[in-house]
């Protein structure tokens, strides 16, 4: 057999590399077309996103697997075989494989990631997005770093050793903040509560609004407006009223206690037609008057109504308070009234 020239063998070379760099772009491009015709097809709002990620990554795997196919050709042509540039050859494409199908999986995995939590939109976005974000990031070149040393045969004991002890020491240094961070994993997935809502931690006498969620802490306006940071953990073993759900519709109770001589259907009457006349006071459900409790010498009385907003509510009480006490000191029916 002949060896083909130097020069005659470079022009083919040069040529070949032309083609296959024209053949990957044309299939690189007509693939991310594909992809995102079927994903719209599917009806997935992040089909060009996902096209546009993958359009530069897939035309350069794809000209990398056509030089080493050409890389493979050339040397089994007479006299080349014996040439070992063709082993650096191939663990530098080898490399550069892996580099790019790492560099488009971490171009996939941010735009999935980011898609996923802009559907879940509310803290999700704020405080997980950033966590899953890294993590994943973290993992894959973790990968691609084992699958390179791998390749050159290189020991990776040493390594896999060296980093799971240093997780381990991390895990071990920073185990308050884990476990608080998985408790705000946690709230942000149960979602018992959402920031603007008002609580209560049962026990503690803590009633306020959720003003933020994060990945450690929860920060809440206290009713004094002060700003009480609670760690989730606690959150989390914590038995919690919300009084923003199922809506901001508060219930509002206001006992009065009588003399025994009054009228009773007409002191109804009369906290009835004060509770009509307020304008915060709702009208479904409907206000009522009870009797409650004839005790000695006293006629106990429970008014009920619903108050539109629950941050009002010490508002309405104390506006309806003062307008019970001018109504009943007009009917005689408050002690020492004349």
């Amino acid at each position: 057999m002949v060896r083909v020239p130097v020069g005659t063998g470079l022009f083919l070379v040069l040529g070949y590399l032309l083609l296959a760099a024209l053949v990957s772009w044309l299939l690189g491009r007509g693939i991310s077309y594909l992809i995102e015709r079927l994903a719209r097809h599917a009806r997935w709002s992040a089909a060009q996103d996902v096209a546009r990620v993958s359009t530069y990554p897939l035309i350069l795997l794809l000209f990398l697997l056509f030089a080493h196919i050409g890389q493979k050709l050339l040397a089994q042509s007479p006299g080349y075989q014996d040439l070992k540039v063709f082993t650096y050859i191939d663990g530098i494409n080898f490399v550069l494989m892996v580099c790019f199908f790492t560099w488009w999986a971490d171009r996939l995995w941010r735009t999935f990631v980011n898609w996923h939590f802009r559907r879940l939109g509310g803290p999700y976005e704020e405080h997980l997005l950033p966590i899953f974000l890294y993590s994943g990031r973290i993992l894959l070149y973790f990968v691609a770093t084992v699958i390179v040393l791998g390749y050159f045969h290189l020991n990776l004991s040493g390594l896999l050793a060296t980093a799971g002890i240093a997780s381990l020491a991390v895990a071990f240094a920073t185990q308050e903040t884990l476990s608080n961070m998985v408790a705000g994993f946690i709230l942000l997935l149960d979602r018992p509560f959402t920031v603007g809502d008002r609580i209560e931690i049962v026990g503690t006498g803590l009633i306020g609004d959720v003003l933020e969620i994060g990945a450690r802490s929860t920060k809440i306006l206290t009713l004094n407006q002060t700003v009480a940071i609670l760690s989730n953990r606690d959150l989390v073993s914590s038995r919690i009223i919300n009084h923003s759900r199922p809506n901001v519709v508060a219930r509002l109770e206001i006992p009065l206690v009588l003399p025994y001589q009054v009228k009773v259907e007409e002191v109804k009457a009369a906290l009835l037609e004060e509770l009509h006349k307020h304008p915060k006071v709702l009208s479904s459900p409907p206000p009522a008057v009870y009797l409650t409790d004839l005790a000695e010498n006293q006629l106990r009385f429970l008014v009920v109504c619903h108050v539109a907003n629950l941050r009002e509510l010490l508002k309405v009480k104390d506006e309806l308070n003062v307008a019970f006490k001018e109504r009943l000191e007009s009917l005689g029916a408050l002690p020492g009234a004349s």
